[in-house]
């Protein structure tokens, strides 16, 4: 199962997977960011806090995901391995928790 996701992935384009990478990175700065904006609270000295720290998980995601999705390379395509479909798992798990964010603060909202 997991060689056939492997194969699926490196048969796609190489900006598609440029994109995913992209939205999955950014899915997870977002939900590091509110995750910690839940548990820190709201104060004038940390509410700047959260999203600093979640940009930067971000870009952390983006370079891990550059690596194993697309790689450094450019002389020699990169065929993805067991961490692009670790990746994707992590782009899903990220792409859950925004959802229940996402739905959490509307409920809250309308209480």
């Amino acid at each position: 199962m997991v060689e056939k996701i492997i194969s699926n992935i490196g048969n796609w384009a190489k900006p598609i997977r440029i994109a995913l990478v992209l939205i999955i990175a950014l899915m997870i700065g977002m939900v590091f960011a509110m995750v910690l904006n839940l548990m820190m609270g709201v104060s004038a000295i940390t509410s700047s806090l959260p999203t600093v720290i979640g940009g930067l998980a971000g870009l952390a995601a983006y370079v891990i995901g550059w690596s194993v999705m697309v790689g450094f390379k450019p002389d020699r395509p990169q065929s993805p391995g067991r961490g692009a479909v670790i990746f994707l798992g992590a782009g899903i798990v990220a792409l859950v928790l925004l959802l229940f964010l996402a739905l959490m603060g509307l409920v809250y909202s309308m209480a």
